[in-house]
C-alpha cells in the first residue's frame, strides 16, 4: 500500500528543519544549493554513505575502505537506494540514517582532519 500521508510529514519536518538554523541558512550562498528538505538529505546520505557507492557527486568509494580499516566488525544498516522520485524514500531512509549516524559522523570528522582545505564560496 502506498504511503501517501508521508509527503505531508516530510513537509512538516522540512519546515521544522528550516526554523532551527534559520540565520545560518540565510548566510549560505544560494549557488551551493543547501537545503533542509529531508528527501534531499536522504539522497545526499545515499551518495555519501552507501558502502559501494559509485555516484559522481558522492564519496562512498572512500567510505567503504575507511569502514573496513577503522571499524571492520562494526554492524551497518544497508543504505536505501534513493535514485528516482520515490514517494516512500524518506520513510525507508530514516531508520538507516538514524542507525548509522555515529559511524557517519565519525567518518566525516576523521576525513575533515585529513583534508583541511580553505573554502572559497
Amino acid at each position: 500500500m502506498r504511503n501517501v500521508w508521508f509527503k505531508a510529514l516530510e513537509k512538516a519536518l522540512t519546515k521544522k528543519l528550516n526554523e532551527i538554523p534559520k540565520d545560518d541558512l540565510a548566510e549560505i550562498a544560494s549557488k551551493l544549493r543547501v537545503t533542509t528538505s529531508f528527501s534531499a538529505i536522504a539522497r545526499a546520505y545515499n551518495k555519501g554513505f552507501s558502502r559501494k557507492a559509485n555516484h559522481v557527486k558522492g564519496f562512498g568509494e572512500d567510505y567503504d575502505p575507511w569502514l573496513n580499516k577503522i571499524k571492520p566488525k562494526e554492524p551497518m544498516c544497508h543504505v536505501y537506494n534513493s535514485q528516482g522520485s520515490r514517494h516512500d524514500l524518506c520513510l525507508l531512509a530514516t531508520p538507516t540514517i538514524y542507525l548509522n549516524r555515529l559511524l557517519s559522523l565519525e567518518q566525516n570528522a576523521s576525513t575533515a582532519k585529513e583534508n583541511v582545505e580553505p573554502f572559497d564560496a
